[in-house]
């Protein structure tokens, strides 16, 4: 957490000899899944919040998201008719650099964090909220980002667990989840007033 803290600082510090600067809102989806049974399936949730970024030059810029992000899974065929879904849900706060390769399109990667809001699962119709998933995920991301006219972007994320999003998950009727990773794809719309 102190290293986050530090990198933001840093950031923000060299914002203030930044050049095209951005702020603005994004929306878009994630395609997530966590891995440790084979029978979970992608969940599809929302993702939105703000950003934040700067150009440090002509090849070199960096960004800061702070989103409402819908992670977890769907259940397989397997559990169909016991588990309808197990929902994470949290604010993500990714941080990445990024290599423009045209002056509209780049490359970026950088660690994310995730702080749990909500974990919960359903079980034939009844609502579970103490699976104990891990307050914190730790995730990579590498992206491609376009700069599009009138202030738009457009992004296209994978991001991959770096922590297991739990200690040790028991869902009722489920076998227990000991290596469950994020593993993610978010495609996303942003629009930038500055």
């Amino acid at each position: 957490m102190k290293k986050l803290a530090t990198l933001l600082l840093l950031m923000i510090f060299c914002t203030t000899n930044a050049q095209g600067l951005d702020f603005g809102l994004k929306l878009g989806f994630n395609f997530a899944n966590v891995s440790g049974i084979e029978d979970f399936e992608q969940r599809t949730g929302l993702s939105a919040g703000l950003f934040a970024g700067a150009r440090l030059g002509d090849k070199l810029g960096f960004q800061v998201d702070a989103l409402y992000s819908q992670q977890g899974a769907e259940v397989g065929a397997t559990y169909s008719d016991i588990v309808q879904d197990f929902n994470l849900d949290y604010i993500s706060i990714p941080v990445v650099l990024k290599y423009y390769i045209t002056d509209n399109l780049n490359i970026h990667a950088g660690p994310q964090l995730g702080i749990l809001l909500n974990d919960e699962t359903s079980v034939v119709g009844q609502v579970f909220d103490n699976i104990e998933a891990d307050t914190v995920d730790w995730l990579g991301t590498l992206g491609l980002g376009l700069d599009l006219p009138l202030g738009l972007r457009a992004e296209a994320r994978y991001s991959f667990g770096l922590t297991r999003v739990n200690g040790s998950v028991s869902i009722p009727s489920l076998p227990t989840i000991q290596e469950g990773r994020t593993q993610m794809t978010t495609l996303s719309i942003g629009y930038s007033w500055l």
